[in-house]
């Protein structure tokens, strides 16, 4: 799984640039997409359904300061992201 997951990192991070959207909304989108890749990779070997947010949290973590986002600002992100989908009485506990 962690060379499955540096390989996309490694794809993903050059499109990131913000001189690779041509459009307004192609940056957020190859984020979503990014993110959104990055966190099925993350969660798919993972059996028992409540262990999912370790995974992803590193996953996520990395992925955001490897692509330049402050330690402190990607933290905060990723503890929003992943405390909101596994609050309980959250209508999606599950990841994507």
């Amino acid at each position: 799984m962690a060379g499955e997951i540096v390989e996309r990192c490694e794809q993903f991070l050059p499109l990131l640039h913000p001189m690779e959207a041509t459009e307004p909304g192609d940056l957020a989108a190859t984020w979503e997409c990014a993110i959104a890749d990055l966190m099925r990779v993350a969660v798919a070997p993972i059996a028992d359904g409540d262990s999912w947010q370790g995974g992803c949290r590193r996953v996520l973590q990395r992925f955001l300061t490897a692509s330049g986002v402050p330690v402190h600002h990607a933290e905060a992100l990723v503890a929003s992201a992943i405390d909101e989908r596994s609050t309980p009485g959250c209508h999606s506990q599950q990841p994507m």
